[in-house]
């Protein structure tokens, strides 16, 4: 009875409003963090597959909350389990899917399902006892999904993908320890969930095991991995909002290559400053365009790690714009300026980030030749996307390349 009376001093609005927002700020940092994982792991349409099965947790939660009959008196404390237990199935989850990336897709679709259940159970079990204070609840949910939208991106940026999922555990488990605060059981539920994620943050457990992703032949990446000849070593994988990033090495002296969540490969050759060294890529398919116009102005359309950038200073192209969307290439390819000869720091070569199109739209400048080779090998590499939306190949889209381009262009 006396730790009943200490969890009523917090006035009862406050306590189920915070608690609501941070559950809701949390299962959309889950939600946005199964996006970026599975884009990576899988095609388009098995992301969407399994996420929206996934969702549909939700509505089975509220399914089953309606079986559910708790006391007034033990819904906080009943309330704060069933977040506490979110943020485990969460973390749970994240580990089954990095540890065995190639499972059953039905499986993979079963495990995002259950924290979606459980923070079902908790929205509906919370809006039926409280249903008189339903607007500010549901403003309050409103506000904590919207928030989680705002933090879930520097966690991809600054942690990486897994380490986002696992974030949004923090969050549920917070919303716990807010129902139940001061109890000694929740405090400890809470610490142990810190401690954890301190622990998991310094350890291989983060890291998807790249080992069964060789044996799958749906993308790129993954392919050059498992190569009888010049398998990929990978060098290098960063995580952002836009894509996951990798760098492998398959050819040692000649160059590297670089993906984007797994497709979207681009090359980056090892560059001196000397062009005769290069001289065999005057014979790329890829080097056709460059042979021609006034070679005075042009614009790459996701010039990747630099491979176009390098064909237009080959054929002496006065003036060289990129707009590159994802910002971790352009850091990656400056980063290793020593490798590939910092082409994206000649004077003129001008890289900017961004989207390709965006750009156009707010740019006045006319040019001998615009190239899209990064987004045509996305649409070309990726099996199974002819059906996929990419406004970039609109009709819209082709009218505008066509009003930035010079007569003869």
């Amino acid at each position: 009875m006396k730790e009943q009376a200490t969890l009523t001093r917090v006035p009862d609005q406050a306590r189920y409003g915070l608690a609501v927002g941070l559950l809701s700020g949390s299962v959309i940092c889950f939600e946005i963090g199964l996006t970026r994982l599975f884009s990576f792991l899988f095609h388009y349409h098995y992301t969407f597959l399994i996420l929206s099965g996934a969702v549909c947790g939700l509505g089975l939660g509220a399914l089953l909350a309606f079986r559910i009959c708790i006391p007034r008196e033990r819904l906080l404390s009943s309330l704060g389990l069933v977040a506490f237990a979110y943020g485990l199935s969460l973390w749970l989850t994240t580990g089954l899917l990095v540890r065995f990336p190639r499972s059953d897709i039905l499986l993979f679709a079963a495990a995002a399902t259950v924290p979606f259940v459980l923070a079902g159970i908790f929205l509906s079990l919370l809006f039926r006892e409280r249903h008189r204070d339903s607007q500010k609840l549901y403003f309050c949910d409103l506000s904590g999904a919207a928030a989680g939208t705002l933090f879930v991106i520097p966690c991809l940026e600054w942690l990486g993908g897994v380490e986002a999922l696992l974030g949004g555990g923090i969050l549920a488990a917070l919303a716990g320890l807010w129902l139940v605060w001061p109890s000694r059981w929740g405090s400890a539920c809470f610490l142990t969930f810190l401690l954890t994620f301190a622990v998991q943050l310094q350890t291989s457990f983060l890291k998807i095991d790249m080992e069964p992703l060789r044996t799958a032949a749906d993308k790129p990446m993954f392919r050059a991995m498992a190569a009888r000849k010049n398998p990929g070593e990978l060098l290098e994988t960063r995580w952002s909002a836009y894509a996951r990033t990798d760098l492998l090495d398959r050819t040692g002296d000649t160059g590297l290559n670089l993906y984007v969540d797994g497709g979207a490969g681009s090359y980056m050759f090892r560059f001196d400053g000397d062009f005769r060294k290069l001289f065999f890529l005057r014979r790329e398919a890829l080097f056709f365009p460059y042979y021609f116009g006034h070679r005075q102005q042009a614009l790459i359309l996701g010039p990747g790690a630099g491979a176009d950038v390098l064909y237009a200073l080959m054929t002496g192209w006065q003036r060289i714009d990129g707009v590159e969307i994802n910002p971790e290439i352009v850091r990656m390819v400056r980063e290793r300026g020593a490798y590939n000869g910092r082409i994206y720091d000649f004077s003129n070569v001008h890289i900017h980030v961004g989207d390709g199109r965006n750009y156009l739209e707010r740019s006045d400048r006319t040019y001998d030749l615009i190239a899209l080779p990064l987004v045509y090998a996305e649409a070309a590499d990726l099996i199974g996307y002819a059906l996929r939306e990419n406004y970039l190949f609109t009709r819209q889209a082709f009218t505008g390349y066509f009003d930035h381009l010079q007569p003869d262009g």
